[in-house]
């Protein structure tokens, strides 16, 4: 049994809501391309830049500037190497106190932090749940903020240098501290320009998911929409249509 006039009438307008959606669609990927607005005589009043061009930008600088970060970090990280083994050699032969508190030799590590919105393919509804992972050199560049972690190589009682022979250990384990230090200042005056630059690009990355997950939702649209129009045309069930 064909439909009555009013489920026909129906069935247009879900028919022109998918052709708007695709229109839509359409509308957002050409955005997403870039493109030049110009008045009629062809002169050149806007330039709409293409996303994706514009957040690999970012990529050369923020690659070479973790590589950087964790070039200082390496000489960081054979000071605290030092360190820990100075006051392994120091507590072997003897020149450790139970009065002078505890020491923990620390490992830095260079972590990148990052939301789920960065991926070009993410369309989810949870952009800014976050993960992390440690910044190495295959992946430079990673993520919205570059984070230092430190992890615990052991822990030690104090040195004392006023025991006999352990004047070296002191003098040793002091230039390897202040190297720490220095180098630390380094690397974070980098990583505060760093973390600027990713906070730049994160702006971009999240126009593109909000592109990404308008075209998904429009995807969903149709697809709902097309289910709809199959139903109002199904003859099994038109007959029992009250026209």
């Amino acid at each position: 049994m064909a439909s009555g006039p009013e489920t026909e009438k129906l069935i247009v307008t879900f028919e022109s809501k998918i052709d708007q959606s695709r229109k839509d669609k359409k509308g957002i990927e050409d955005v997403e391309k870039g493109s030049d607005i110009k008045d009629g005589e062809g002169n050149l009043l806007a330039k709409i830049e293409n996303l994706t061009e514009v957040i690999n930008r970012f990529s050369p600088a923020a690659q070479g500037i973790d590589e950087r970060i964790l070039s200082i970090n390496a000489q960081i990280n054979s000071n605290q190497t030092d360190l820990f083994n100075l006051y392994t050699g120091a507590t072997q032969a003897g020149c450790t106190t139970h009065t002078i508190p505890m020491y923990d030799a620390l490992r830095d590590d260079v972590r990148g932090y990052t939301y789920e919105f960065t991926s070009p393919t993410y369309n989810g509804t949870t952009p800014f749940d976050e993960s992390n992972a440690l910044i190495t050199s295959a992946n430079i560049g990673f993520g919205t903020y570059t984070g230092i972690t430190q992890v615990s190589l052991g822990t030690f009682f104090g040195y004392d240098s006023t025991e006999s022979g352990c004047a070296g250990f002191a003098a040793s384990i002091t230039t390897a501290e202040n190297n720490v230090s220095s180098l630390r200042t380094q690397r974070d005056a980098i990583r505060t320009s760093q973390n600027g630059l990713k906070e730049s690009r994160m702006d971009y990355q999240i126009q593109r998911y909000g592109y990404t997950r308008s075209k998904k939702e429009l995807d969903d649209s149709i697809v709902v929409d097309t289910g709809i129009i199959g139903l109002l045309q199904d003859p099994e069930l038109t007959q029992y249509f009250k026209e």
